[in-house]
């Protein structure tokens, strides 16, 4: 709490109701708009007196910027509050004097109507046209004007008081109609002569807008500059390019006769009537992206010939852009002595056409997004970033209606679909496809059909699917049909079942299933946007008669006992494959267990799990998966509560059933596996998902905003608590009698479930085999003692047998041969690329590589939400070899986490108390409304 606060120079003084010291106490500036951090400790004067020297600040200067004050104290965070009750009214609330950051941006400190203290940091005319009261002056202040060499402005004043804390110079802009405070340099002989730096305004254009602004207080006086008008010639104007940005800059349209493009390439053709290049002093060509982003061309990659055909070069952009979906609009930039033009290209000499007419044909970049050109609804050219399947939903609009699916017999699926176009009858369906959905591998299969057209838009077609002989991959095939339409063949996705189709393919998924070799599993599914999906799998120990039956009693008796289930408010607790007990969840629930024995929680646990050991006192509270309890409690529970997707809960890959449908319905609370943040999954827990959350935890306020932004979240269904299993982590790598090396990559969606032979042909298996069998790596070991354990994921479990290690000092571990959190606190490094286990070892103030050999590939087909290249927290690599040099280099300073890293961690963590696991719990009762849940909401939590 702060008694007093002011500012005196360049010190802010704050007056605190508690003693403290430079070593109990670390201020945060937190910007208020971008979330960043600017962290240090205070000086510490008598009286419990604390300074903040604002010129040893480094602020990134914008025009408008408020920062918050908080103390970090004990590792707790808390609002710089004053004691005090302040005025309401603005002017009132912010401090009399004020920091002169520049001559042009200025600091104001204030006190929020929260009584909270702030900051506000911007060009001095926007800060005080926030607060401050002008009061215009009516005698003009008289100067003379030159130019400089310097590309300044320079002033000599007749008469005027000159000091240079109480004075601003302020340019009126008329296009704005907004003053702009502008930097200046009093001359050092002379208090009546300056230089003003106008930056990109032009000293033509602020001869007559000048103004010279005093601040007394919270008053402004404003006088206007007037020059002689003979003072600035015209040969005193300087022609420099900051000048020429500010040429008038107009919009218009282009029209090209003729757009190709092949090789990476573009074409475009434009009649000399309407575009003449030698009356420009320069011709530019860029694309721009919806967020206003500009990719200018480089001019080597623009060839203009005599007959106005510009040929454009993409491949630079190519490389840059296309790793994620987007559009880009084409412009040319044309400039002479008095104006700019920016020209919309595009084929405006066209009538409205098609959708599907628009297009062009694409400039394939990689298997997964392609590069297309097209015209706006417009006309206008543009190029469209998407994968194949999305750029033909968009280019074709139809319509289908999934009439009827069966299985025919042991290797025959039968079927009939309502295919619907809306702008075109010139089209035939030529084959239904099956298409496997995987971003490294574009098999598909063809199937004949038989067409009935209804009607000039709407055709009827049948279709068998013949399983038999085809090479399958798990898991997900997409069915299509290929339309053509003139020399184009489009794929058109199978979907929206009748009612009675879908009912039935969910709840009797034993009478479409067809059984394929080496106890594999082929059978239907409706996804969530309703369309057709043939699922092939590994048949499930559980996917039988008896499983059904069991599943169905357990039904019927939670019907009978609803209200008794009801009133218990069962909460279920479980990890991934319902298999560990070793993350948030299992901590969470000890902590409920130990602390909270009148909620009834429950642990789902495979009782054949290695880890069953973990939960083996709790065995009170510990349910056995597929056991009859578990089902009945799954249908009874009102909360789920999980580090991973709800279906983890029960049968992983099961689709289909009333299990299922109960499931997707519970509460859920997400306690999430790690911190979100290397990786972009907000495909699988968005919001508006099947495994949507209801309330989802997070560890810092930076993380809030990616889960609010990214997964579409409102606020007030995300909780700030820290991860559960951060309450047990301590660092424990200095007991050992060999220090140890933990080796812990992340999976790659891509690879998930392939073959064994396409397993080692990766780039995945290749990098790993050739930094763990590496002569150079081991000899490292050798030399210095050390354990490198392989912790190898475990979705990748079934290839842990591919990596042979023929080394002492290098361990393989099994999936549950060792807790995770245990190998963390054991090592004195961690190798990982992707995974958020990084945090947790970053947590514990220990240094992390990141070995990112794949990185365009994970960008392109899996993505994150923080810059890889600048926001890491650890040294980056990108092959073996250079990796192995930075062990060496980590082992020299004795593991010991670089300064750098050391001074932006606290950035990182929101809590660092071991209370993460009973602010769940807090936050769990709180929003027991929201949860579904009745019992009385505890108010000391």
């Amino acid at each position: 709490m702060i008694e007093k606060a002011e500012l005196d120079n360049n010190f802010l003084k704050l007056q605190l109701t508690r003693k403290v010291t430079e070593e109990s106490i670390t201020i945060i500036l937190r910007n208020r708009s971008t979330k960043e951090e600017i962290i240090f400790s205070p000086l510490i004067e008598s009286n419990n007196e604390v300074l903040i020297d604002l010129a040893r600040i480094h602020f990134h200067v914008t025009n408008f910027t408020r920062y918050d004050v908080f103390f970090l104290k004990e590792n707790k965070e808390s609002r710089a509050r004053m004691k005090s009750v302040y005025q309401k009214k603005k002017i009132d609330r912010f401090f009399s004097n004020i920091y002169k950051y520049t001559n042009s941006c200025i600091l104001a400190p204030y006190i929020t109507t929260n009584n909270n203290l702030s900051l506000l940091l911007g060009n001095a005319v926007n800060v005080f046209e926030t607060y401050c009261q002008y009061v215009a002056v009516s005698t003009p202040i008289l100067a003379t004007a030159s130019a400089t060499a310097a590309n300044s402005l320079k002033l000599e004043f007749n008469s005027t008081d000159m000091n240079a804390d109480a004075i601003f110079i302020g340019y009126y802009d008329k296009k704005t109609e907004k003053y702009i405070a502008l930097d200046y340099k009093l001359s050092n002989n002379h208090r009546k002569k300056m230089d003003i730096y106008p930056e990109l305004v032009s000293k033509s254009i602020l001869f007559n807008n000048l103004y010279m602004m005093r601040k007394k207080r919270n008053v402004i006086e404003y006088d206007e500059i007037s020059i002689t008008s003979d003072s600035l010639s015209n040969e005193n104007i300087d022609e420099s390019p900051a000048r020429q940005e500010n040429k008038p800059l107009i919009h218009s349209n282009i029209t090209a006769n003729n757009i190709e493009n092949k090789n990476h390439k573009l074409w475009l053709t434009i009649s000399p009537n309407d575009f003449n290049p030698s009356y420009y002093n320069s011709v530019r060509v860029f694309l721009k992206d919806k967020n206003k982003n500009i990719y200018f061309l480089n001019n080597e990659d623009i060839r203009l010939d005599k007959s106005n055909l510009f040929e454009l070069n993409l491949s630079g952009f190519l490389k840059k852009h296309t790793l994620k979906k987007g559009r880009w609009s084409v412009h040319l930039l044309t400039e002479t002595d008095t104006f700019r033009e920016e020209m919309r290209v595009g084929k405006f000499d066209l009538p409205t056409l098609l959708k599907h007419e628009r297009y062009y044909e694409p400039i394939v970049f990689n298997a997964y997004h392609l590069v297309t050109p097209y015209l706006t609804v417009n006309n206008a050219f543009s190029l469209v970033v998407k994968p194949k399947i999305a750029l033909h939903e968009e280019m074709l609009p139809a319509n289908t209606e999934l009439c009827d699916f069966e299985r025919k017999n042991r290797r025959v699926y039968t079927g009939e679909v309502l295919l619907q176009l809306e702008e075109t009858d010139d089209y035939s369906v030529e084959s239904i496809v099956l298409k496997y959905r995987n971003k490294m591998d574009d098999r598909e299969y063809s199937f004949p059909v038989q067409e009935n057209k209804q009607d000039n838009h709407i055709s009827r077609v049948t279709f068998d699917i013949n399983v038999n002989k085809l090479k399958w991959e798990q898991f997900y095939w997409d069915v299509f049909l290929h339309v053509r339409i003139q020399h184009q063949l489009f794929l058109v996705k199978v979907k929206n079942p009748s009612e009675e189709l879908n009912e039935n393919i969910f709840f009797q998924e034993h009478k479409y299933t067809i059984k394929c070799k080496k106890g594999f599993v082929l059978h239907p599914y409706i996804a969530n946007n309703f369309s057709l999906v043939l699922f092939y799998k590994e048949n499930s120990l559980y996917e039988d008669f008896w499983t059904r039956m069991k599943s169905a009693i357990a039904y019927k008796v939670y019907e009978r006992f609803k209200k008794q289930f009801d009133q218990k408010e069962i909460w279920l607790i479980y990890e991934k494959f319902s298999r560990t007990a070793q993350d948030n969840s299992y901590f969470f629930f000890r902590y409920m267990y130990e602390n909270h024995p009148e909620e009834n929680v429950y642990y789902i646990m495979d009782k054949k799990s290695p880890e069953y050991r973990n939960v083996q006192h709790m065995k009170n509270r510990v349910i056995s998966f597929m056991s009859f309890k578990h089902l009945l409690y799954l249908y009874a529970s009102k909360l789920l509560i999980g580090s991973d997707a709800k279906n983890h809960s029960y049968i992983f890959r099961q689709k289909n059933g009333r299990a299922i449908e109960e499931v997707r319905n519970k509460k859920f609370v997400y306690l999430k596996h790690g911190v979100t943040a290397l990786k972009n999954v907000g495909y699988i827990m968005k919001k508006t998902g099947s495994n949507g959350a209801d309330l989802f935890a997070t560890t810092a306020d930076w993380e809030t905003e990616i889960i609010h932004h990214y997964f579409g979240y409102p606020y007030e269904n995300i909780i700030s608590t820290g991860l559960c299993r951060w309450d047990a982590l301590i660092d424990k790598s200095r007991e050992n009698n060999k220090r140890e090396i933990l080796l812990m990559p992340t999976w790659r969606n891509w690879l998930e479930d392939v073959s064994d032979e396409t397993f080692m042909e990766s780039d995945y298996y290749l990098q790993y085999m050739e930094l763990l069998q590496s002569k150079k790596l081991n000899k490292l070991l050798v030399e210095h003692d050390l354990i490198l354990n392989f912790n190898i994921h475990p979705k990748f479990l079934p290839y842990i047998s591919k990596f042979q290690i023929n080394s002492k000092h290098i361990k393989v571990f099994q999936f549950g041969e060792a807790r995770i959190n245990e190998l963390l606190m054991r090592s004195s490094l961690l190798i990982t690329d992707y995974s958020s286990v990084a945090w947790d070892f970053y947590y514990l103030k220990k240094p992390v590589a990141f070995f990112q050999f794949d990185y365009a590939t994970y960008e392109e087909l899996q993505g994150s939400y923080i810059d890889l290249k600048k926001d890491l927290f650890g040294e980056r690599f990108t092959d073996a070899d250079k990796l192995i040099e930075g062990i060496k280099a980590y082992i020299a300073k004795d593991f010991k986490l670089d300064v750098k890293y050391k001074e932006i961690w606290s950035q990182s963590f929101k809590y660092v108390d071991k209370k993460n696991s009973k602010r769940t719990y807090g936050a769990i009762k709180r929003n027991a409304q929201k949860l579904g849940l009745t019992k009385q909401v505890e108010k000391d939590i």
